[in-house]
């Protein structure tokens, strides 16, 4: 089976009833949904599929993993009844011929019930995934081998990017997406960065021009030395 689970509870993505919602508002309310390149007319996800494989998925043939089922396994899983986790692990085993999965979720504790669920099967069943970033965290922290708190101080993941002697590594920001919040957030990055700015046209880096032109164009932009 394929799982699209595109909830992002950290930026207040939940989905619900197989709907798409942002901090409770359907997404093709937003101006996510105009993107110029990315756009879409429906927060149900199943419609969602349909028309973004031009009809290849029919919203009819996805299945829908609900809150209810998620949140009774979250339960079992902190003590309550253990027939709650089975039932989710019964559910998954019995998905055939990759099916397409809709799962539903509003806090984390529900991914890391789907997350230990999956590690159970996973010399079982074979899953594709299209996700945000807090299934990773499901299939982490509800697996053998939780990761636990992050070892490191905000301050201690940016020590990472600089060299010795303090100044700061350089770095690539790669803005994806044609809407009003990307630019406000690129314009406070750019705001508090230290150093030089280099900004890319990217249909140039994907354009038909040779490797070796966009080598030398690109050590030509960022001072790089020789490669």
């Amino acid at each position: 089976a394929t799982l699209h689970v595109p909830a992002f509870l950290p930026g207040g993505r939940t989905t619900v009833d197989g709907v798409h919602l942002l901090h409770g508002e359907p997404v093709h309310n937003t101006a996510f949904a105009r993107d110029r390149l990315f756009g879409y007319s429906t927060s149900d996800l199943a419609a969602w599929l349909e028309e973004k494989s031009a009809g290849a998925i029919s919203a009819a043939s996805v299945a829908r993993l609900g809150l209810s089922q998620l949140e009774d396994a979250a339960v079992a899983r902190a003590g309550g009844d253990p027939a709650g986790f089975e039932r989710l692990v019964h559910w998954l085993a019995d998905l055939r011929g990759n099916r397409p999965v809709v799962v539903d979720a509003t806090r984390p504790q529900q991914l890391e019930a789907l997350g230990a669920a999956l590690d159970l099967l996973r010399h079982r069943k074979r899953f594709l995934f299209r996700s945000a970033a807090s299934l990773l965290n499901g299939l982490v922290d509800g697996g053998a081998q939780p990761l636990g708190p992050q070892p490191l101080t905000p301050e201690g993941l940016a020590g990472l990017r600089r060299w010795s002697e303090g100044a700061a590594m350089p770095g690539l920001v790669v803005v994806g997406s044609h809407v009003p919040l990307a630019d406000q957030q690129l314009q406070q990055l750019l705001a508090h960065t230290e150093g030089k700015v280099i900004l890319l046209d990217a249909r140039f880096w994907t354009s038909s021009s040779s490797f070796e032109l966009k080598r030398r164009t690109l050590k030509a932009r960022c001072s790089l030395p020789s490669m």
